[in-house]
């Protein structure tokens, strides 16, 4: 796929990825601003679409030559390319929107860490499982079998990782719960502990 990315936008990994998923002609990533969904500056495009894409930016800016990426979206949905909004809130944000900016750079320690640890020369990030509420709740063998897999038999740490941890004018460190050396197993406390944690998530 082609990618267009407005210049004052900033994107996580996650964001590229569930964008160029759409099985959509064109996908465009939108974000949460109040009540509104609002185009972040993110499309997609197939590559076999690209050349009528273009034609159609290269049209509007003729008779428009102010237009920007919203227009050529519209124009695109007007020539019969399907347009899908893809919804990127914390994965994407313009730089303009504070509050947007926060919830994508600090999206919950773990997946910070996920998303740091290729990059990290000096430092060590661990292995680390990490799913949310939902996950839990629909299928929680599976997460067990997911720890099992990571961890074999050894003992983990099992904490919570949520966006409200910090933001970009304070830090929670320490706010949430972290309970240390917990059995993967069932019997050793695993399924308890999880069970614990995701329903604070999902109450709180």
């Amino acid at each position: 796929r082609c990618l267009i990315i407005r210049s004052n936008v900033i994107c996580v990994p996650d964001a590229l990825r569930k964008l160029t998923e759409s099985q959509h002609d064109v996908a465009a990533g939108y974000y949460e601003d109040g009540p509104a969904q609002n185009f972040i500056g993110l499309i997609a495009l197939p590559e076999a679409l690209c050349s009528r894409a273009f034609d159609i930016a290269d049209s509007l800016s003729r008779r428009d030559p102010g237009s920007q990426l919203e227009g050529w979206l519209s124009a695109m949905d007007e020539q019969g390319l399907g347009v899908q909004r893809v919804a990127l809130d914390s994965l994407a944000a313009p730089v303009s929107d504070s509050a947007a900016v926060a919830r994508t750079v600090f999206g919950g320690k773990g997946r910070t860490l996920e998303q740091v640890r290729p990059l990290v020369k000096t430092a060590i990030v661990l292995d680390q499982v990490r799913f949310d509420a939902s996950e839990w709740r629909e299928s929680p063998d599976e997460v067990l079998d997911r720890v099992r897999q990571t961890f074999n038999d050894s003992r983990v740490v099992v904490r919570s990782s949520a966006g409200a941890e910090d933001g970009s004018d304070f830090s929670g460190a320490g706010r949430f719960t972290s309970v240390l050396d917990v059995g993967p197993s069932a019997s050793g406390g695993g399924r308890g502990c999880l069970e614990l944690h995701a329903g604070r998530a999902s109450t709180g």
